[in-house]
Order: structure tokens, then sequence, then C-alpha cells
């Protein structure tokens, strides 16, 4: 049986508009994490996106308490549905208010069980499973036959999990563990609806996304970090003609 997590966060959000309709049970999709720009901003149908993250369980941004904030686009294929002349509002914009998070090891695990059958309580997190709250808004659209779209983050790994998976240590370079994340929301026409199940892997470290040094740019000392959220991935667009070393992820 899982056991739930929940935290509570709030999001306002620029809305994209733009539309088109396909079956129900299809309609709100979680298409892809969206990368930064070199300016840390995450844009719809921006030119960047990523296929898997990195986690440095070790970051100490991270105090001892690591999280990974997932950055989603999420479409929107509901029709428009209102009479802007008569003052309608369109029924199938959405208030997104939570995401459900479970959790499963993709490999390692055997191996660090056997390395340290201590950590048997740390592996178990893949019976836990995590609730987000925030409040999102994605729109539906016109008759362009485009979807309604917006970006948001939330955390896929919240601090109280980072917490748990510390206890790795330097065994963390072994596993990768797999999220499967779904969103809940409501339209604004009081239909209850959810997206289907967004599958993400993400690898684990411990000091692996600490530094990065850049040996053809003297000026950047050891400990520039390339990334809007230090310990978390990293954002080549951040250092700008810089040839880094193993270390650098």
């Amino acid at each position: 049986m899982k056991k739930w997590i929940t935290q509570t966060a709030c999001t306002w959000l620029v809305v994209f508009t733009v539309c088109g309709c396909v079956d129900n049970g299809k309609s709100l999709v979680v298409l892809f994490q969206v990368a930064p720009d070199s300016d840390c901003v995450y844009e719809v149908d921006g030119d960047y996106y990523r296929s898997r993250g990195y986690l440095d369980l070790g970051h100490l941004a991270f105090g001892g308490r690591p999280s990974y904030r997932f950055y989603a686009q999420v479409n929107n294929y509901m029709p428009n549905s209102s009479d802007v002349s008569n003052g309608e509002s369109n029924a199938f914009d959405v208030h997104l208010t939570k995401a459900v998070v479970e959790y499963e090891w993709l490999k390692g695990r055997e191996e660090v069980l056997a390395a340290n059958p201590a950590l048997l309580q740390v592996l178990a997190i893949e019976d836990l499973a995590y609730t987000d709250y925030f409040n999102a808004y994605v729109s539906a659209g016109d008759d362009g036959g485009e979807a309604g779209k917006t970006v948001f983050g939330f955390f896929m790994v919240p601090p109280e999990i980072g917490e748990l998976m510390v206890q790795l240590d330097a065994e963390a370079s072994k596993v990768t563990l797999g999220v499967r994340a779904r969103l809940y929301g409501e339209t604004i026409g009081g239909l209850k609806v959810e997206t289907g199940e967004f599958f993400y892997a993400i690898d684990l470290c411990w000091g692996c996304l600490y530094y990065v040094c850049c040996l053809d740019t003297p000026s950047l000392t050891d400990d520039y970090y390339p990334a809007c959220r230090p310990g978390q991935d990293t954002n080549d667009l951040l250092v700008d003609g810089c040839e880094c070393d193993s270390t650098y992820r």
C-alpha cells in the first residue's frame, strides 16, 4: 500500500492560449519537461527540453534536504466553448490543483542493497507516493486547431523524500530513480480532469554537480556552477563557449 506525503505550494501563471479538440481522456497532456533558456526562463514551446534529470544529493545548496523540481509543459486539447459576444467564459479552461507522484528504482537497487543492507529503508521509497498541491491554469483555445498551453513547476522529489535519499551517500551514483506523475484539476465548467501518467527518469549522484572547471575560461572559478537550480541538472547555455571537464553534467 502506498503511503502519502503532501505539500502545499502556490503558482500563478501567464497563460498562452491556443486550442484543439481530441477524444476525452486524451485532452490534458503533460508533454515534457521544459529546459530553461540562458536567462533561466521556462518558455512554452521553447527550443529546449529535458529527456531525463540529474540530482546531486550531496549538493550544499540543499542543506541535507535535496529536491527535484519538474517544469512541465501541459497542453489542453479541449475545445473552446465560450461565446465572447455574450460574455461567456470558456467552460473547458482548466485549473490544475495537484500532482500525484510515485517512485520506482530503475537500476541499482539490488546492487546497493547487497553492499549495504542498512539502506533498505531508503530504498523503500518505492512504496511511497507524494502529492504536491499548487494552483496552475491552462486555457482551452480558439478555433485554430492548436492546444492551450502552459508551463509550471512542481516537486517530483520533495525535500521530505530527498532527506531520506541522502543516506545513500556515495552509493547514489549506482541508482536511477523512476518517477510516475499524474496531474489533476477541474475545468471552469466544473468537470474533474486529469492527465495520463507521465514517466521521467532521474539519475542520482553525490557531488557530481557541485562545481565545473571551465578550462578555457580562467575568469570562472572552480565553484562556478551553470544551473538555474543548483544541485539539479545543468544549463549548458549559461557557459558560453566553455569546455568543461568530466565533473560537468
